[in-house]
């Protein structure tokens, strides 16, 4: 039972009812990692854990999961929670006690810490838990409340991880079927081993549909004994695929296919946005995008801009930029575009033919074109990395010289991939502001776990 002295202190302070005032060395036990030099280090089950996350996994372990860690040396205080046992660096601080506190939730506390205040370092940022220990912190008052806490800000975590997975499985799939089509080739393979095996025009097409979509003769038998859509596509698709492969300078092709220039069918736009017209306007420079995603979409005034704010954008446009093709700052424009503006370091790439743009920027994002602009930006003179259009458009792809087939795949394979996949990117973008939102303010006692359920209803 808390003193009247307590009691009027906590009134003071204004501290919510059941939080109290702890230094964090009496919360947590903070110890120094230890020393794993790469040449000790077996291929393992354990994560081996850096100041900047997990950089190996090691045969061993020093501390016991589920576990905690900051960054101790170069990046301080960025805390990361391990699930497992583990082996922590000497470049990170890791909780050696929990004293009866929830690791999960000391991960999220640690997360609204501004640690780097407390550096010891000079030219190498530094945090010596000596420093850090004495500082005053307000925490719930028992395990059960901490749990709480960790347990609904976990659940957005976990919904965000979902929807990572969910578009990982999407990709992949995307990627199977285009390396069966356009670079296996496994239709027009499919095709010709029916043929050398004797079988009539019905068993060659047949073959390339099982080749196509992957189903067993069975399956097939079935979608057709429905007379289902899903088997009159199949069957109308595989008919375009040719039953012969011939030599070329690459090597064999499907008979009728060749090489394709990128460059054919898109060209780069630079139209300046009217920004005497509007006072606030979403700025994308290139660290604004990353691998597909759009990292926010915030306003800003007009006067704030940069001078590389230039560039309108519209729907279907693909954002390219023009440093380092290996960070993969590329997106594809799903929104229409009318309220953002773009860096002049990012490049607006728009079909100019008959190939949907969705197809062009699969191609782009492939990491064996990624690998070649890289090359190409690292033989050029300059400052940094970097590529132009004229790069751009040295990108090859083999297809069919009607592109029918190249229609298909982009609407019925990546048109719904690519759409699934900007949704669930939105929706972590939504879930990402709730969490950060409401973290400092649970954690504080400002807010309790059910006003925050109800928030993010």
């Amino acid at each position: 039972m808390k003193t009247p002295v307590e009691v009027e202190e906590m009134e003071k302070e204004k501290i919510p009812k059941g939080f109290h005032k702890i230094t964090l060395g009496k919360l947590v036990t903070f110890q120094r990692g230890h020393d794993l030099p790469k040449n000790s280090r077996k291929k393992g089950n354990y994560p081996v854990v850096a100041s900047n996350g997990i950089v190996d996994y090691h045969t061993e372990f020093k501390a016991k999961g589920p576990g905690v860690t900051i960054g101790r040396s170069g990046n301080i205080g960025e805390p990361l929670y391990i699930g497992k046992n583990y082996w922590p660096l000497n470049t990170t601080l890791f909780v050696k006690e929990f004293h009866n506190s929830d690791p999960k939730f000391i991960y999220y506390f640690l997360k609204t810490l501004d640690l780097n205040k407390y550096n010891s370092g000079s030219a190498v940022p530094s945090l010596n838990r000596n420093y850090i220990h004495p500082i005053e912190v307000v925490v719930p008052e028992t395990i059960e409340q901490q749990q709480k806490i960790s347990l609904y800000l976990s659940s957005l975590d976990d919904k965000i991880e979902l929807n990572h997975q969910i578009n990982q499985t999407l990709e992949s799939i995307a990627q199977a079927i285009f390396k069966s089509w356009f670079v296996d080739f496994d239709p027009v393979k499919a095709k010709i081993a029916a043929i050398e095996a004797g079988e009539n025009a019905e068993g060659v097409t047949r073959a390339a549909m099982s080749a196509i979509s992957g189903k067993t003769d069975e399956e097939l038998d079935q979608l057709q004994a429905e007379q289902s859509d899903e088997y009159a596509q199949l069957e109308s698709t595989a008919e375009l695929f040719p039953a012969a492969m011939v030599e070329s300078e690459v090597g064999l092709i499907p008979e009728g296919w060749g090489v394709k220039k990128i460059g054919d069918y898109l060209n780069t736009i630079s139209k300046t946005y009217p920004l005497k017209t509007v006072s606030e306007v979403i700025f994308l420079n290139t660290g604004d995008i990353q691998n597909g995603k759009v990292l926010h979409s915030n306003k800003s005034t007009v006067e704030t801009l940069p001078g590389q704010a230039k560039k309108s954008i519209q729907k279907d446009d693909i954002l390219y930029s023009e440093i380092r093709p290996e960070n993969k700052r590329f997106a594809y424009v799903f929104f229409d575009g009318k309220e953002h503006v773009v860096s002049t370091k990012l490049m607006v790439l728009r079909p100019i033919a008959d190939i949907d743009s969705k197809f062009l920027y699969f191609i782009l994002t492939q990491q064996e074109t990624i690998d070649f602009l890289q090359m190409m930006a690292e033989s050029r003179s300059g400052t940094f990395p970097q590529i132009t259009f004229n790069v751009i458009s040295q990108v090859e792809f083999f297809g069919p010289k009607d592109n029918t087939i190249i229609h298909i795949f982009s609407k019925s394979i990546l048109a719904p991939f690519m759409q699934e996949r900007y949704l669930k990117d939105e929706e972590d973008i939504q879930l990402s502001n709730i969490r950060d939102s409401l973290l400092p303010k649970l954690l504080s006692g400002e807010l309790s776990v059910d006003a925050a359920e109800f928030a993010e209803e």
